[in-house]
C-alpha cells in the first residue's frame, strides 16, 4: 500500500522500504493508527501536482535536500507529527541509509 500511495499521491517509484513507527496521532480522541515508512526512491524529474483525480486529490509535491528540510522544522515551519517523526528518524538514519544505498548499486 505504501508503495501504490507513493506512485498515486507523489508520482516516485520506492524501491526499498523501512518502518519507521506506528503511533496514536490523537491517544484518547480516536482508535486511528498511523503508520511512517521510509521509502528510498530516485527523485530526478519528480514534483509538481499529482494524485488521482477519482479521489479529489491534488497533492503538491517539493523535492528538497534533506538540509533544507531540517532548516523548515528547526525554523518550526513543519508543524505536524509525520514530519517531525519522519526528519527526527531520517536525521538519525542518513549515513546508514547512504551507505547501504551504496552497496546496492550496480558496480561498474
Amino acid at each position: 500500500m505504501a508503495r501504490r500511495e507513493a506512485w498515486e499521491e507523489a508520482g516516485c517509484k520506492v524501491t526499498e522500504l523501512t518502518k519507521l513507527h506506528t503511533y496514536y496521532p490523537s491517544p484518547g480522541a480516536c482508535n486511528e493508527h498511523v503508520t511512517l515508512f521510509c521509502g528510498l526512491v530516485d527523485t530526478y524529474g519528480l514534483g509538481g501536482i499529482h494524485g488521482l483525480d477519482e479521489e479529489h486529490e491534488d497533492i503538491r509535491v517539493h523535492v528538497m535536500p534533506f538540509a533544507n528540510a531540517w532548516e523548515l522544522l528547526t525554523q518550526g515551519r513543519l508543524d505536524n507529527a509525520m514530519s517531525l517523526i519522519g526528519l527526527h528518524w531520517l536525521n538519525s538514519q542518513r549515513a546508514s541509509l547512504r551507505a547501504a544505498s551504496q552497496r546496492a548499486l550496480p558496480k561498474k
